[in-house]
């Protein structure tokens, strides 16, 4: 009953029909009240009810014990396939030429021959269709290459019809289409028969079409296949074709033959070699050693796609041109072939062709033969019998087949024997694993004689291979292990070539592949076989971003089928996670115990696929990839995954109720992906709250995103407006720092928000919203007014909460607006209320930061504006100290940022080229990319007036170009400046003039005035530059700037302007004025504390005081 009910997607529900005694029988006798009474949805009745009719379509009438005597179906399952499609061409004119009985007799040749060979190559016939064969690769057993062996038993099927042709006496012609693609199978053999219905997805379809286009004897193949083979298979572009049933043109291609696999052609397909500096001197110490006459034999373990071939290849690279290779590969297709690998190498080196004469045969062959004369004609025979060529001298008449292979193996090693004695000797001999047990008896035999030649043995196997030679001299076992970060990092950029690469990406792909540099590689080309420049140039989302590329799925497939029935239990370790698999846990999913599970769970950890944590005893399993991991879970139906989600939560909460504390995010994960999003709410929400006490602002993102999906999910209603609300409270202020307060996110979530808000009953839920809402306007008049607003309804309210950060929009926009004294009656106001209560919580729903660091920063740059530069330095100080005290890592970066712009008000280069680094340092460890812009801007600035002018100017760009992307325009009069500036500092004054009179504009009109006397100033500055006929221009912008810094009362401003109008009245001849100026605006300025603004102010009155000051003096 729990299996059948989980193969519908009920198994949530299979201890409800448990408990009440529920048998198959009864299901159809069941009522709607009694479902309702057993806790089943309307839609989970109407899935119970369409499962109950499917199964009463299946029996006969007035049957309905069959049911329980069917037993529950065996799961489906998606997965890659490999269907290749056979037809005979021009079959209608078989049937008018041949009696009916002599046609039956042929159909029933071309089948059998059809089932042998794709049987052969590990595939399955699926049926028959009159005179057309339907076979499929990778079902019910996946290989790693069933692509390959599909095309391959394609190829066969094609060659062997001629020797069929020449015993039925006329010809017999074929077309072959091969498609590889994702579908949904069920049990294909259920019942002993294959069920047409049993697989869903246009993979056979194609097939049927792609046949259609190939020529009689001809293999068509689509871009799926072709992607798969193309490394073993020279195949032609056909082009692209509309096919019946396809609405996208389809890629198609013709296959020619097998693709040459000498090593020139091989070396065009290698990846840049990456690490693995070791095992390279190792192989190269044993080469040094057998060329010196000390024969050596080395044998590379590891897993598929590890890099053994890589690595002979890399070494193959650097033996001297003197030395000889022969070069050997096992095949999974040739086991039961007798020294296939050497006798095709015995072929390919020879340069036989079938069509050669024999005579001309048996000169190749005695030209490739080694040793003296006598040597070459004593081998010969031997080696013209393995290669099937008629030899006159041959004397194996009457010889038993022992004897013939005997003196074979003795001749096979003696030619190696005699071939380095010409010359040192590499042999190589890959995939052990795969060797016929003739050729494996040669090596054996060889590995005994090489001793003290100049032969080097290179071999390679996968884990598990044994024989008794291995752990005996000279062999020598290397393991290759998996690649390390750094050496993968690297290899991802020389895979992307020219196409910069995020390291997010690069790190993304780096715990994805697992050190494996055949999944790295498979991983960057997918990437760049999408059609997009763009896909390397920021991370993939988690969901769906990273998908198993198709060439790795064979490979992990059938890693899995492999293990037999202990796949399904693989399925399921799949939902828990990678790691931390439970057997307890497990067996909850399964509905089975942890006893039978235990055989299971032995041999996945037999193949690798699963790992004991802590040794053999252990309690818990891992997976040892994580791609592994991902095609097991991908394999999963949704109804099947979802319902395992389910079994996983609930198990959770029984089994280890400490898991709601440890890992919300863990169980509202399987609770939402087990189709209860409701109840995945307050985990996700917990999670977020968490990762935002803990600053970890990226992940309190994700999670509070998953909480809104979840609501996404649920019917409307007031209480899933009022959860809303509150989980965007939450994510604004993390949308704010991650991507700028004037970001397309935040702005589009405090929109939302808002109108929510205003539309249903308020609540405190709502204050964090309103905050958002005051942050959004661009326009600061209506920032202002909406702080207004904001404080009047605190009052009303007499929450202090919202009192406290109505406060705070006010300083802030009292500020902007230029009006000191409202700003600093806001911060005293606000600072009491802190004072009185506690409200460092408020720095994760409030703008990301804490109240009080950001009131000690806006005094720091108040008092600075005022003069107080002194107190200003020890308010700086104190927000710093307040935002470490705290530990919030948004209060930490505002309080730099705030630092960071003190200095730059007060002129010191030196000190913000150093902060400013650090702000970038600190921006994008923590991914603060509004912070990390601003800090670049103000990096440029110091920089240019460092002397690194050109540098500056193009780190000011970067930073000012993703501040208009995402920031908010509080700053900009700032950045307009130093803009100006640097353009000038490069002899670009024109150009910072342009800048600086197009911002001004955009600043009056915004009501942005705190920065605009100095915008007036710089730009009366430019003017000069560009200029200096101008005076009397730039003097009225002087005056502009004066009375606007007199309203707003910015002493030091106030004297900025005051030093630059006196350098020109100089100019002038008007040396009493400049003086008047000067005084009167340093008697403004508090504190006397040097800074750069008095010490100009001094010098340049010095200058006044001077005799000479009526002379006309440059400025």
């Amino acid at each position: 009953m729990r299996e059948w009910l989980a193969s519908i997607g009920l198994g949530a529900r299979a201890d409800a029909f448990v408990n009440q005694q529920i048998e198959f029988s009864h299901l159809v006798e069941l009522t709607d009240e009694d479902l309702k009474e057993l806790g089943l949805t309307i839609g989970e009745r109407k899935r119970l009810r369409q499962a109950l009719k499917a199964l009463a379509d299946d029996r006969p009438a007035g049957n309905p014990a069959r049911v329980e005597t069917r037993g529950p179906a065996a799961p489906a399952e998606r997965r890659p396939l490999t269907v290749v499609f056979v037809d005979i061409v021009d079959s209608a004119a078989l049937g008018e030429t041949l009696e009916p009985e002599d046609l039956l007799e042929i159909i029933r040749q071309y089948r059998e021959l059809c089932g042998r060979i794709v049987q052969r190559y590990g595939g399955v016939v699926a049926r028959f269709v009159g005179d057309g064969t339907l076979a499929y690769f990778s079902y019910p057993t996946a290989h790693e290459d069933d692509p390959v062996r599909a095309v391959r038993a394609s190829v066969e099927i094609v060659q062997e019809l001629g020797a069929l042709e020449t015993s039925l006496g006329f010809p017999l012609q074929v077309r072959i289409g091969v498609a590889t693609g994702r579908v949904v199978i069920s049990d294909l053999f259920a019942g002993g028969a294959l069920e047409k219905s049993s697989i869903v997805g246009s993979t056979p379809n194609l097939a049927a079409r792609l046949q259609a286009l190939a020529r009689p004897n001809g293999i068509v193949v689509a871009a799926e296949t072709y992607v798969r083979v193309r490394r073993r298979f020279e195949c032609e572009d056909l082009g692209s074709h509309e096919l019946k049933g396809f609405k996208a043109p389809v890629s198609v291609y013709r296959v020619l033959g097998d693709r040459p696999t000498d090593q020139k052609s091989a070396r065009e397909h290698l990846t840049p070699f990456q690490g693995r500096s070791t095992e390279v001197a190792a192989l190269q110490n044993a080469w040094q050693q057998a060329a010196a006459g000390r024969a050596n034999a080395v044998l590379l373990v590891g897993d598929a796609g590890i890099g053994k071939s890589r690595l002979v290849a890399q070494f193959l690279e650097h033996i001297p041109p003197e030395a000889a290779l022969l070069r050997f590969a096992a095949s999974p297709f040739d086991l039961d072939s007798p020294l296939h690998p050497v006798i095709e190498q015995l072929r390919e080196s020879a340069g036989i062709a079938q069509d050669g004469t024999d005579a001309g045969k048996l000169d190749k062959i005695r030209a490739t033969l080694a040793g003296s004369a006598q040597d070459r004609e004593r081998a010969l025979p031997v080696i013209a019998e393995l290669l099937r060529v008629p030899c006159a001298a041959s004397d194996t008449a009457g010889m038993t087949a022992a004897k013939r292979k005997e003196r074979a193996l003795s001749t096979l090693v003696e030619q190696v024997l005699l071939a380095a004695d010409r010359a040192p000797l590499v042999v190589v001999v890959e995939d052990l694993h795969w060797l016929d047990p003739s050729s494996l008896e040669l090596l054996s035999v060889l590995i005994e004689r090489i001793d003290r030649r100049r032969i080097l043995l290179l071999l390679t196997s996968r884990p598990g291979f044994s024989a008794p030679w291995t752990e005996k001299p000279p062999v020598v076992c290397l393991g290759l292990q998996r690649l390390g970060t750094e050496d993968i990092l690297e290899m991802v950029q020389n895979l992307a070539g020219n196409r910069p690469v995020a390291l997010q990406l690069a790190y993304q792909i780096v715990n994805k592949t697992d050190g494996v540099p055949l999944f790295v590689e498979e991983f960057v080309r997918s990437l760049l076989q999408r059609g997009r420049g763009d896909l390397l140039s920021a991370a993939l989302p988690e969901q769906g971003g990273m998908a198993i590329p198709a060439s790795l799925h064979e490979l992990l497939i059938a890693r899995l089928d492999r293990s037999g029935p202990a796949k399904l239990v693989a399925q399921a370790a799949a939902v828990i996670g990678r790691g931390d698999i439970r057997p307890d846990l497990l067996a909850e999913a399964l509905q089975t115990t942890a006893d039978k599970l235990r055989d299971a769970l032995a041999l996945l950890a037999e193949a690798g696929l699963l790992y004991p944590d802590g040794g053999a005893n252990a309690v818990r399993y891992r997976f040892g990839h994580d791609l592994v991991r991902d095609a097991a879970y991908d394999s999963l139906l949704r109804d099947h995954r979802r319902d395992l989600h389910a079994r996983v939560a609930h198990a959770l909460l029984r089994l280890a109720p400490e898991i709601a504390e440890d890992q919300p995010e863990l169980l509202a994960l399987h609770l939402m992906e087990g189709g209860l999003p409701d109840e995945s709410i307050p985990y996700w929400l917990t999670g977020g709250r968490r990762s935002l006490a803990r600053s970890a602002l990226t992940e309190g993102n994700r999670l509070l995103r998953r909480a809104l999906q979840a609501l996404d999910l649920l019917p409307d209603s007031p209480d899933r407006v009022e959860r809303r609300l509150e989980v965007m409270g939450l994510l604004g202020p993390v949308l704010i720092a991650l991507h700028g307060p004037g970001s397309t996110e935040a702005h589009a979530l405090y929109v939302t928000a808002y109108e929510l808000c205003q539309n249903h009953r308020e609540m405190r839920s709502h204050y964090p919203i309103y905050w958002g809402w005051w942050r959004l306007s661009r326009d600061f008049r209506v920032m202002a007014e909406r702080a207004s607003a904001l404080l009047t309804r605190a009052s009303d309210r007499g929450d202090p909460d919202l009192q406290l950060q109505a406060h705070h929009c006010n300083w802030a926009s009292h500020y902007n607006s230029g009006d000191l004294d409202g700003c600093l009656s806001h911060i005293d106001a606000g600072m009491a209320i802190y004072r009185s209560g506690s409200y460092e919580a408020h720095a994760s729903l409030y703008g990301n930061h804490d109240a009080r660091v950001c009131a000690h920063g806006e005094l720091a740059q108040v008092y600075w504006m005022q003069g107080r530069t002194s107190a200003a330095l020890i308010e700086e100080q104190s927000s710093v100290e307040a935002a470490a005290s705290l530990g919030h890592l948004g209060s930490i970066i505002h309080a730099k940022d705030m630092a960071l712009l003190h200095r730059v008000y007060r002129g010191d280069h030196a000190d913000v080229w150093q902060m400013a680094n650090e702000l970038i340092r600190f921006a994008s460890d923590h991914g603060f990319s509004d912070h990390r812009a601003k800090g670049l801007i103000f990096r440029g600035w110091a920089a240019a007036h460092l002397g690194d002018t050109t540098s500056g100017l193009e780190a000011l760009l970067a930073g000012l170009e993703r501040q208009r992307e995402i920031g908010t325009r509080e700053d900009f009069p700032i950045y307009a400046c130093l803009h100006a500036e640097a353009l000038a500092a490069n002899g670009r004054a024109d150009e910072g003039l342009d800048e600086l009179t197009r911002a001004r504009v955009e600043f009056e009109e915004i009501g942005l005035r705190i920065w605009l006397p100095e915008v007036l100033r710089v730009q009366a500055e430019m003017l000069m530059l560009v200029d200096p006929h101008r005076s009397e221009r730039a003097l009225t912008l002087l005056e502009a700037a004066a009375r606007e810094a007199e309203v707003q009362g910015v002493a030091m401003l106030g004297l900025r302007i005051a030093t630059s109008q006196a350098r020109l009245l100089m100019c002038e001849r008007r040396g009493k004025e400049a003086l008047q100026l000067i005084r009167a605006a340093r008697a403004q300025v508090p504190d006397r504390t040097a800074c750069r603004e008095l010490v100009a102010a001094d010098a340049l009155e010095g200058r006044l005081l001077d005799r000479r000051s009526n002379v006309r003096v440059d400025p």
